[in-house]
Parts: C-alpha cells; structure tokens; sequence
C-alpha cells in the first residue's frame, strides 16, 4: 500500500515543481537558483538523516570508503542533475512549463537505452511500443506549439 502512496506523492511533487519553478524563474538567475536550491536540499537532508537514520549514514560512508568508485558515480550522478536542471530552468524562462515538460517526460527512452546497453536489462516488445507511445504523445503535443 504504501507503494501507491509514495508513486502518487512523487507524481504530485514532480508535476507541481515546474509550476514553481515558473513562478521564479522571471525574477532569479538560473545560477542562483540552482545554488540556493541545492543549499536548501543539503540543510534538508543534513536534517533528516541526523533525526532519522544517522546510523545508516555512517554505514553507508563505510561501505563507501571500501568502494571509493561509488564517490565518483555519486559525483557523476550530481553533475548530471545540475548540468540537467540549469538546462531545465534556462529554458523553462521562456518556454510553457506544460510543453516543456512533456518533452522532457520522455527521458525513459533514455533510462531504457542506457539500462539495455550498460546493465544488459531486457526491453520487452510490451515496453518498446510503451516507449513509441511516448515519443508519439509528445510529437501531437507540441505540432505547431513548438515555439522555444
């Protein structure tokens, strides 16, 4: 049960955030708003993991050390997000954040790919014609909208 409730709450958030972002965009530099909101995101989960599971940190830190490789995808994976969410909000100043959104909404393509090619996970004929679905329902959305 708490499966559903969890997909719904990151449904609702994930819908709301471009809103948000829409909303001060017109009034903060990308760059500050990528540095203020990342600030924002380290005081929140210092927060959280002091009052929750600290000892789950400091297991994690361990298993880490023995694998310093994990460091660097973890460092690959926040330079991805913050090349990715400057990009977003450059480009959400100027464009509808509902077109905008619906073409981004079709990176599990991506996922898809990266997933078969470099974690050999199987696509299924079920999955693929999912993933030609998507790339269909965001051409129709934006014939003659596509104007950013």
């Amino acid at each position: 049960m708490f499966d559903y409730i969890a997909y719904i709450l990151i449904f609702l958030i994930y819908g709301t955030r471009p809103i948000l972002y829409k909303y001060i965009v017109p009034y903060i530099q990308v760059e500050s708003i990528v540095f203020i909101s990342g600030l924002f995101y380290f005081i929140l989960s210092l927060f959280y993991i002091v009052f929750t599971k600290p000892t789950k940190l400091m297991r994690d830190m361990h298993i880490m050390n023995k694998n310093p490789k994990l460091y660097l995808w973890l460092l690959l994976t926040a330079l991805l997000g913050l090349i990715a969410t400057h990009f977003y909000l450059d480009l959400l100043k100027d464009s509808s954040a509902f077109l905008l959104t619906a073409v981004l909404s079709a990176y599990p393509l991506v996922t898809a790919a990266a997933a078969y090619l470099f974690l050999n996970e199987v696509i299924t004929r079920k999955q693929l014609i999912g993933m030609i679905v998507i790339i269909a329902g965001v051409m129709i959305l934006n014939l003659g909208d596509f104007d950013y």
